[in-house]
């Protein structure tokens, strides 16, 4: 059973992005996606825009079940994320094709925007010393959650 605080406390919640000890994370798709949309947008490089804001940037992204070896990803069709991600950079995810189908897709990428700066409202370029591992979970070198040591509000 949880005791009561003798004394009232403050609340200790991050309400903006650029606070100290806000979390960032280095991945394009986690486990609050999923029922979110997907398009695939472009030629390649592709741009992955989730629920109509642009996540990231790929190269290639790839259907890997059997039966869809070559799948071309329509830009017009809105691609349900259909189940829990791998949460790890390069790991699985899964999308809801036109037959209905949910499929296992490669890669997870991580978030880049390079080359596509204009096409979004905000880039924050966040030191990786402001940035230190919020969990112990480690995946391919790559630590899901990050915690802001120092608020971007701060001039350096």
């Amino acid at each position: 059973v949880n005791g009561r605080l003798p004394l009232p406390s403050r609340q200790v919640t991050v309400e903006h992005p650029c606070d100290i000890n806000s979390r960032w994370r280095r991945l394009t798709f986690v486990r609050t996606d999923v029922n979110s949309k997907l398009r695939v947008m472009g030629e390649g490089p592709f741009r992955l825009v989730v629920n109509g804001l642009l996540r990231t940037i790929v190269d290639y992204l790839r259907v890997v079940d059997n039966g869809y070896s070559g799948y071309v990803f329509d830009p017009d069709f809105a691609y349900e994320i259909c189940r829990d991600p791998v949460e790890a950079v390069g790991a699985r995810f899964f999308l809801r094709l036109e037959d209905g189908n949910c499929v296992r897709v490669r890669p997870n990428p991580p978030i880049n925007l390079d080359g596509f700066e204009s096409s979004v409202s905000n880039i924050v370029d966040i030191p990786d010393r402001s940035l230190q591992p919020f969990d112990q979970w480690w995946s391919g070198g790559n630590h899901i959650i990050y915690r802001l040591n120092i608020s971007l509000f701060d001039d350096p």
